[in-house]
């Protein structure tokens, strides 16, 4: 009696994820409508969804056919690839982090101004940059750049920092750095618009060379 009560509901599970949407089959003909029948099930999110449809369609320009997979082992495909970005993600932000930490006390940086100029018929955003050295030791040469966030921290653009200028030991220096404006470019926009207490300016250094050789990275 238990076997056959037990075979009844492994039955009855099988036949509902037949019947479920995410059960079918992928098949290039109806994708469409399978799409529009799991939205229908409400048992899958819109990000879900638009993230399943985009894996599928790159998938499928890539030359590699998903053809007799499920909806639901292509999305549990989706899902891995989705965990893997993000622990990759949360390495590098770890990784960041943990140099900022070591360099950051090395170098202090800061834009002291920013303005919008005009040179040989091209616009430009130039930013007034201030280095100081808190250490003994002078540096040769910084490789780094200047995140221009707003005030939720996320980041607008950034400039690329190389200099090969030397910084003597608690000296200070000031450089002027210019990025060249696209007037359709949105980021640029935000920036020229914005005054620099409605950003939020963070130095994310890479290496930094001192004069008697010793290399902080």
């Amino acid at each position: 009696m238990k076997i056959i009560l037990y075979t009844s509901l492994l039955l009855a599970v099988i036949l509902s994820s037949c019947h479920s949407p995410l059960g079918r089959v992928y098949n290039a003909k109806t994708f469409e409508q399978d799409l529009r029948l799991i939205k229908e099930s409400n048992k899958v999110s819109d990000e879900d969804i638009e993230l399943m449809a985009k894996f599928i369609l790159v998938t499928k320009l890539s030359g590699n056919d998903l053809q007799g997979q499920t909806y639901s082992s292509i999305l549990e495909k989706v899902k891995n690839i989705q965990r893997v970005s993000t622990d990759e993600s949360e390495r590098e932000k770890n990784i960041l982090a943990a140099r900022i930490k070591r360099l950051g006390p090395l170098l202090e940086v800061s834009i002291r101004d920013k303005s919008f100029i005009r040179i040989k018929e091209k616009d430009y955003l130039a930013y007034k940059i201030f280095f100081h050295n808190p250490t003994p030791s002078a540096i040769k040469t910084v490789i780094g750049n200047i995140g221009i966030n707003d005030l939720m921290d996320r980041q607008i653009k950034k400039i690329d920092i190389l200099l090969d200028d030397n910084i003597k030991g608690y000296g200070s220096l000031e450089k002027v750095y210019q990025q060249e404006y696209d007037h359709a470019d949105e980021r640029d926009k935000r920036i020229r618009s914005r005054d620099l207490v409605d950003l939020r300016i963070s130095w994310n250094p890479d290496k930094i060379l001192f004069e008697n050789g010793r290399l902080a990275e």
